[in-house]
């Protein structure tokens, strides 16, 4: 039944309400007639589509956008992941590659067991055909076993062109396996495709030195520390030789993370080199080293090699006073 308008007069009260209320109505019942995705638009974005809005990199800035596809799994960058792993610690590395998914790619590589006594550790330079004095037992057998891991990865007969090389007390720095993924594929967006290295955890950087690119990438000068790092089959032929060759000022031969991050200083073989800044990874510190009197052997190991009491601290708060750069914030660290 059609209602008519006044023909003279001010609409009543009762009127106009009903009319406003009508009108209400059809605009209610146009906006649910609307196609979907025009509703969409004013949601605010999931995590999934994080990814497909990440700001674009600066077209002078000399960083190209990684293909989408590889970004789909962020660690797919990645055609190579490897652990250096002793057999008691190889279920909980397989565990956290099965929170970030990709626990079916990582090979493990056996780590070199750390010599005991001055005979093994005679043998296990002899063996290795290396100058290794003035390291302790522990450096060399961790010198050794990236080598190891580097060399496997340059011997593959599938050549990949990029490993990921982690030790196997790695853990994503946040629980949040999501959000682990989505800072690596928003931070790999904007990697130089030049890279010689990128650091996924680092630790005692000069941090004053980053210079940011873009999602969470800094490019960075040096970083020690070798939990969670990646290198390109041009690259790590270079990060070989240089612990091969690195030699301090008492002719001692450097800890492998130091003789890396020489080498991404200025026109270093591992230069340029970027790391992901807070940390996408950091070291599960419920292994390993973690009782006194371990620590206090540790010193005892590196006093009888040599080293100060000043280079022994320095030593041991690297490793056990894990630091980073922005380590606060996002970590809550």
């Amino acid at each position: 039944r059609r209602r008519e308008w006044p023909h003279r007069g001010a609409l009543s009260g009762r009127c106009l309400g009903e009319h406003v209320l009508l009108l209400v109505c059809c605009l209610l019942i146009g906006s649910e007639s609307r196609p979907a995705h025009t509703l969409q638009v004013l949601r605010p974005p999931t995590r999934d589509r994080l990814r497909d809005i990440s700001p674009q990199p600066s077209s002078d800035a000399g960083h190209v956008k990684v293909r989408s596809d590889k970004l789909q799994d962020p660690f797919n960058f990645f055609e190579e992941i490897v652990v250096v792993s002793t057999p008691e610690r190889d279920q909980r590395a397989l565990l956290q590659a099965r929170t970030l998914g990709f626990e079916d790619r990582l090979r493990i590589v056996r780590a070199v067991p750390k010599p005991d006594t001055p005979s093994q550790f005679a043998e296990l330079a002899e063996s290795s055909g290396l100058h290794l004095s003035g390291m302790t037992p522990g450096e060399a057998a961790i010198m050794l076993s990236h080598r190891k891991a580097l060399q496997s990865f340059l011997d593959n007969p599938k050549k990949p062109r990029t490993v990921l090389v982690l030790e196997d007390d790695y853990a994503p720095a946040v629980t949040d396996a999501s959000l682990t993924r989505d800072r690596l594929s928003s931070s790999l967006q904007f990697l130089d495709p030049k890279w010689r290295m990128l650091f996924l955890g680092r630790c005692w950087s000069y941090c004053e030195k980053d210079q940011y690119i873009g999602g969470d990438l800094y490019a960075v000068e040096s970083a020690l520390c070798m939990h969670a790092y990646a290198l390109t089959r041009d690259s790590a032929p270079a990060a070989i030789k240089a612990m091969e060759t690195c030699r301090n000022d008492r002719g001692a031969t450097c800890a492998c993370d130091r003789a890396l991050s020489l080498q991404t200083r200025g026109a270093g073989a591992l230069a340029p080199a970027y790391a992901i800044s807070p940390n996408l990874m950091t070291q599960f510190r419920g292994i390993g080293f973690s009782s006194t009197s371990e620590i206090n052997k540790d010193a005892s190991d590196g006093a009888q090699h040599g080293r100060s009491s000043v280079e022994q601290k320095r030593t041991l708060k690297r490793k056990y006073v894990f630091a980073e750069c922005d380590s606060g914030g996002l970590l809550g660290i």
